[in-house]
């Protein structure tokens, strides 16, 4: 009598990150690797933009561990979103789900902050702060002192691209601080300051110094008729 005819299939071990399927009539095996799709929006915690010192542009490094896998160029005009697809989902050595995080290549004047994939720059700033001295005019403070000074921060660069003022009283014993102050340009160049204070009546600006403990000390000596 006739036997009945082998039927063979075929199959594999496992391929870590890889779906297998098959094609027996064909004795066909196609592997698939499993992947996964990352976005996001860079943020920006820089008041806005206020000093205008965002790049047009930003590059986003895929990691892996400490390995770069892949990079992506986040742009202002499309609103800093991102998205890298087709990313391998599992690790080919262990099969286990592979968790991605970011870097960046660094902003000038940016702090980069990563949690995952999230990523925000923030804006590098210095705070000015100091007191006032008046000179000359004991006993007659409250007649001869104005209700407030105003106090100005201006970078020294030509155009003097960064200005910040600021307003203080007797009440604040004349004490007065600029905050948020840009700590660097564009191009990287740390930024210096001058500070000045707009006239005040009766008095002459006799100086503004910068002591041991960083405090700028505006000195005002009352103007006397001789």
């Amino acid at each position: 009598s006739e036997g009945n005819a082998y039927r063979y299939t075929v199959s594999e071990d496992i391929v870590n990150g890889y779906q297998s399927s098959y094609d027996q009539a064909n004795y066909k095996v196609t592997n698939t690797l499993y992947t996964k799709d990352l976005s996001g929006v860079k943020e920006w915690a820089d008041q806005n933009d206020l000093y205008e010192l965002r790049p047009e542009s930003v590059v986003i490094k895929i990691m892996n561990g400490s390995t770069e896998v892949t990079s992506v160029t986040a742009y202002a005009s499309s609103g800093w979103t991102w998205e890298v697809k087709g990313l391998p989902k599992f690790d080919k050595a262990t099969g286990n789900e592979i968790t991605y995080t970011v870097s960046e290549v660094p902003a000038n004047g940016y702090t980069a902050v990563v949690t995952g994939i999230e990523l925000k720059n923030v804006l590098e700033t210095i705070d000015l702060e100091g007191d006032k001295e008046w000179i000359g005019d004991a006993g007659y403070e409250q007649s001869s002192r104005p209700e407030q000074i105003t106090v100005t921060a201006t970078s020294s660069d030509a155009e003097g691209q960064f200005t910040k003022t600021v307003t203080t009283t007797a009440d604040d014993d004349w004490y007065w601080i600029i905050e948020d102050l840009p700590k660097f340009y564009a191009d990287g160049t740390e930024v210096v300051y001058v500070v000045t204070e707009a006239p005040v009546a009766g008095y002459e600006n006799t100086g503004i110094e910068q002591n041991e403990d960083g405090l700028y000390i505006i000195e005002n000596t009352v103007e006397t008729t001789e």
